[in-house]
């Protein structure tokens, strides 16, 4: 950009921090010479002691850049390349159904039900103890462990 202030006798050109991320993720199909000219174009409209804004970038540029929605942004996890899969996978889902049970809570659902846990086996299934099998006399009789 320094060269093309030169040549158009301009100074003290800046850009926005927007401005040079429309440049930094565009793809420039054309490569070097395509930004050159890019840039050349800006600087040439550009006023001396100014701040290039995005909308002085061609509409080709904006409309190709790929942008972050802004507002209600949906949280994100990351995972480490190192991190196993299974526990990686395993920690995603959980935060996954945290969110989804997050959503329905703001929804119309009862804040009893969003306030009860996930659901589990049945108490007595969990607790019941298994049954010992043993031999009395010539039957096969169960009793409790």
């Amino acid at each position: 950009m320094a060269c093309a202030a030169q040549e158009f006798g301009k100074s003290r050109l800046r850009l926005t921090e927007e401005t040079i991320e429309h440049l930094i993720l565009y793809a420039w199909p054309g490569k070097v010479r395509q930004l050159n000219n890019e840039l050349r174009r800006v600087v040439a409209f550009a006023d001396s002691d100014s701040t290039i804004a995005p909308s002085a970038l061609s509409k080709e540029i904006l409309r190709s850049t790929p942008r972050a929605p802004r507002g209600n942004v949906a949280p994100e996890i990351s995972v480490a390349l190192t991190e196993k899969l299974v526990p990686a996978l395993a920690r995603v889902e959980r935060e996954r159904i945290k969110a989804a049970r997050a959503r329905a809570c703001t929804s119309s659902v009862s804040a009893r039900a969003c306030s009860a846990p996930p659901p589990i086996a049945h108490r007595s299934a969990v607790l019941k103890r298994p049954q010992a099998k043993r031999l009395v006399g010539s039957s096969l009789s169960t009793t409790p462990a």
